[in-house]
């Protein structure tokens, strides 16, 4: 089970009133779906899911009040990650070089059949 915290929402923000809660015990979410929508004194945030899953467990209701690192929700299932996972990028095939590459001389000439002059009088 993995639990979803609510975030840090800005510099002073210690507590937030939930005012709507989007999710029920059973619902499957995924990442960035909408959790709850909490009220401060200067804006309303929706709250997205960090994870996909099924929801075990809502810890929140509609009207209190929830401050940052909170539990908003538990969670078990799809997107929880049992394993654990690695910090390097996976390989990048090398390719062969592309074959008819055309190359292009930046002092050439661009006049492309046409003759050009040049006045000097």
């Amino acid at each position: 089970m993995v639990d979803i915290l609510l975030p840090e929402l800005g510099e002073g923000i210690t507590s937030v009133e939930i005012s709507d809660v989007l999710v029920k015990t059973g619902d499957v979410i995924k990442v960035d779906d909408t959790l709850i929508v909490v009220e401060t004194e200067k804006a309303s945030m929706e709250i997205p899911a960090t994870e996909a899953g099924t929801v075990e467990n809502v810890q929140v209701e509609k009207g209190g009040t929830i401050s940052p690192g909170d539990v908003i929700i538990s969670i078990t299932g799809d997107g929880v990650q049992t394993e654990a996972i690695s910090d390097t990028p996976p390989p990048i095939e090398e390719t062969a070089e592309p074959q008819n590459e055309v190359k292009s001389d930046p002092l050439a000439p661009h006049n492309q059949g046409e003759e050009s002059t040049l006045s000097l009088a």
